[in-house]
């Protein structure tokens, strides 16, 4: 631990708070929401009852999870942060 401690104080880098890391985390998932909700607004707005509802939903989803791992993946990959990382730093 002590040897990770020295490299980034070596480089001048400081951690993010908890506060900023939960509210980066916060950000990200609000983004995702934002675009899982976009995604099922057609089914959302015509939907006749509720179990019909729940079904829909429950088979989105897998794709609302995929959507989540694919953003970190790529953002993590290309920039070196999520969105929510980038706008907290």
């Amino acid at each position: 631990m002590n040897e990770i401690l020295d490299k980034l104080d070596r480089e001048n880098i400081k951690l993010a708070s908890i506060t900023k890391r939960i509210l980066a985390y916060f950000v990200d998932t609000f983004l995702i929401s934002f675009v899982c909700a976009f995604g099922l607004y057609d089914k959302l707005s015509d939907f006749g009852d509720l179990p019909s509802l729940v079904v829909s939903v429950q088979q989105y989803s897998l794709n609302c999870l995929i959507l989540f791992f694919c953003y970190h993946l790529i953002f993590g990959f290309l920039y070196g942060a999520s969105l929510g990382q980038m706008l907290c730093k």
